[in-house]
């Protein structure tokens, strides 16, 4: 079985952590094979430049696929519902038995495609080509539908490294809340900001991890309340403010998913996400962390006064509790969830090639 990995993102210098997890699953993925499995990866690497610049990106792209369809793949996997798509499709019209995968990671459907036009009728004939059709959340699934005509096959999230974020026994916590994500409205920054002057408790300790447009408002926070700007860290480095940290706050009103919630609730670290974007799904309301409706400034706020007023014995009970659940989402558990998938569509393909020469 030879599986062949398609991302239009992947780490560059600019923007290190761009489709880091993709480059995690093509590892694993590669560790995890067995005798007469084969992986490859096709990228692109993300970097910042003009609309100019990115159609010479696109086209390099495309030139530098035409290699690839001389080559002999069992399954393509798909990351992104982006420009490479059609790349794979172009792939299946010289090698028809080759089955196609795409997995749909949030802003392909949310951000990146128009509900009418042209871009939209093309999406809608492309995604009809791909045998399997596998959204990161359940959040997507409407949007899904909705613009593309298209239900999942399979939600399966990134996934989380198991052997990177882990627990520590007796953390000293320096930090109350952790804020983990680019510096941007979608990412709820722009409420969490408004909502600092309602919070009882002024001392109360922040961490921003991260940049972005909104960074100059943040900086500003720090001349009336306890906040620090980090950067940005590493895997290594974001798991020690992990588990220096009581709760992780992800107000986010766009991810699909929310890794950085796996990776703090691995870590033993509680989180706090809004009702209605994708990390509700990992939260069990006050076993694991809490979630909260009014995605205000008011309201955020009232969930972290909430937080604050919790005794040390009912957040330890919730820290213990967090380290116990979410197992399903390790890199781990998808990769094998991925590789069962490659070899039964392999093994279906053989079934009907046998059909065919036997009838």
């Amino acid at each position: 079985m030879r599986t062949l990995l398609v991302t239009n993102m992947y780490p560059s210098r600019q923007l290190p952590y761009s489709g880091v997890f993709v480059k995690a699953q093509y590892k694993l993925l590669t560790e995890l094979a067995e005798p007469g499995e084969h992986f490859d990866i096709f990228f692109m690497r993300q970097v910042i430049s003009s609309r100019v610049g990115s159609y010479f990106k696109y086209i390099l792209a495309y030139l530098r696929f035409i290699p690839v369809l001389f080559r002999r793949y069992d399954v393509l996997h798909v990351h992104f519902y982006g420009i490479l798509a059609p790349a794979a499709i172009l792939y299946r019209f010289f090698h028809p038995r080759t089955k196609l995968l795409l997995t749909l990671h949030g802003g392909d459907v949310n951000d990146d495609l128009p509900e009418h036009g042209l871009k939209n009728r093309l999406y809608r004939k492309w995604i009809k080509k791909f045998d399997r059709i596998l959204p990161v959340g359940h959040s997507l699934h409407e949007p899904l539908l909705r613009k593309l005509g298209a239900r999942p096959d399979f939600t399966l999230c990134a996934g989380v490294d198991k052997r990177i974020f882990f627990t520590k026994n007796h953390p000293v916590k320096e930090i109350d809340f952790l804020v983990v994500g680019s510096f941007l409205p979608v990412k709820g920054l722009d409420v969490l900001i408004d909502a600092f002057p309602h919070l009882k408790n002024k001392q109360a300790r922040f961490c921003f991890v991260g940049n972005g447009p909104l960074e100059k408002e943040v900086r500003q926070l720090q001349k009336n309340y306890n906040v620090e700007l980090a950067g940005n860290k590493t895997q290594d480095e974001l798991r020690e403010l992990y588990w220096k940290s009581k709760f992780l706050l992800f107000p986010s009103r766009g991810d699909a998913f929310g890794l950085v919630v796996t990776e703090a609730i691995f870590c033993g670290t509680p989180a706090i996400v809004w009702a209605h974007g994708g990390a509700q799904y990992q939260i069990r309301n006050g076993h694991n962390g809490f979630i909260f409706e009014d995605h205000t400034p008011l309201g955020i706020a009232q969930q972290l006064n909430t937080c604050m007023d919790l005794t040390d014995e009912a957040y330890d009970e919730i820290a213990s509790y967090t380290a116990r659940t979410n197992a399903e989402f390790s890199l781990q558990n998808v990769c094998n969830t991925f590789l069962n998938m490659y070899r039964k569509l392999c093994s279906e393909e053989l079934r009907g090639m046998e059909y065919t020469t036997n009838s």
